[in-house]
């Protein structure tokens, strides 16, 4: 019996075949540095406990916003936003 690898399948007494499924190991090299990427970590932009980060992003999303916008009452709509989010932030 063939399996889908191309391979011969034993089998075992009562008719099952035994396939081995060996892991991969392809590793990616990058073309400049010639290194890979296993084991490498990226630093956050900002820096804040895992627990708070959601509300960090939505503050910083929101005084981005902030800055962008000249609407006066949309800028107020904003402002209480950020100070909503940031005294829900656990310190």
């Amino acid at each position: 019996m063939r399996s889908s690898l191309g391979r011969e399948a034993e089998q075992d007494k009562a008719g099952f075949a035994r396939v081995e499924i060996l892991p991969c190991n392809i590793r990616y090299i990058e073309f400049v540095t010639r290194t890979n990427w296993e084991g490498m970590a990226m630093s956050p932009d900002v820096a804040v406990p895992a627990k708070n980060a959601l509300q960090r992003a939505h503050v910083l999303a929101l005084r981005n916003r902030l800055e962008k916008t000249s609407d006066e009452q949309l800028r107020m709509t904003l402002a209480r936003l950020i100070e909503q989010t940031e005294a829900r932030i656990e310190r």
